[in-house]
């Protein structure tokens, strides 16, 4: 562990210091990209597994409906990879 050190705490980004290369720590995760407050996508989806209508959690929650079956698209994918991995 000596070799990585942090890049970018905002981004929460690491550098592996013998070849500089960086990577970030969500990489592969459901939040990786995600700009909106993890707590409101938890929420979300916590709805979405529960059947309640898209356009009612966007009301609720505040934010487009597309915005939210984009969400529910990426968590589909994530969880395929994780099911085949």
């Amino acid at each position: 562990m000596q070799n990585i050190r942090p890049h970018s705490q905002k981004e929460k980004r690491l550098r592996y210091k013998l070849c500089g290369v960086t990577w970030s720590i969500n990489k592969g995760l459901f939040q990786h990209g995600l700009k909106k407050n993890v707590k409101i996508i938890e929420q979300a989806i916590i709805m979405l597994e529960s059947n309640i209508p898209i356009r009612r959690i966007a009301e609720k929650l505040d934010v487009n409906p597309s915005t939210i079956q984009r969400w529910k698209r990426k968590k589909i994918r994530i969880d395929r990879f994780k099911y085949i991995n």
